[in-house]
């Protein structure tokens, strides 16, 4: 099933008009077996969101671990993956900035705690690569990078912005 293209569903349609219909066709299943494998239409937002969640953190740590690149790089790289890459969805479709609050909503429901791994292997990146002398100072600046991506994303028009915009701040940082 291809998850990408179930939450552009949702991103096209807003989630009140998507129907079980469009997401079938897109998961490329009846929709009988969409409904009972997930139960309801939220069920599959909920799944959808955890899937792209996971696979742009799984992403984002690639990126953090890839040694061939420098620090900085690393960095830009990692925070494509896991904000920049969604600027088509949430800038481009007419419902992207819904699906992001739901999906904020869903985040604050289950505890998700994922980012504060990615943002620990940054911190810890960041001091390898000398660009901070401490894990407080550190944590400081994953904390301005994550909170600058998260801006980024809802102003970029592109993820060629987004990317040129990370670049600025690292070095900024840096």
């Amino acid at each position: 099933m291809n998850v990408n293209e179930v939450v552009m569903i949702f991103c096209q349609y807003g989630f009140r008009k998507a129907s079980m219909e469009d997401i079938a066709k897109a998961a490329d299943l009846s929709r009988q077996s969409i409904y009972k494998k997930f139960k309801s239409k939220e069920g599959v937002f909920e799944w959808a969101i955890m899937a792209l969640t996971q696979d742009a953190h799984s992403a984002a740590m690639a990126a953090l671990n890839d040694e061939s690149q420098q620090g900085p790089v690393r960095i830009i790289e990692a925070f494509d993956r896991w904000a920049g890459d969604f600027v088509p969805m949430i800038r481009g479709t007419p419902h992207g900035s819904e699906v992001l609050e739901r999906a904020l909503e869903i985040f604050r429901d289950k505890g998700h705690a994922g980012d504060e791994l990615l943002y620990a292997n940054m911190a810890r990146l960041l001091i390898k690569c000398e660009l901070a002398s401490s894990r407080q100072q550190a944590d400081d600046k994953v904390f301005a990078l994550s909170a600058s991506a998260k801006g980024l994303l809802l102003r970029a028009e592109s993820p060629q912005e987004f990317t040129v915009g990370m670049a600025r701040i690292v070095k900024a940082i840096s």
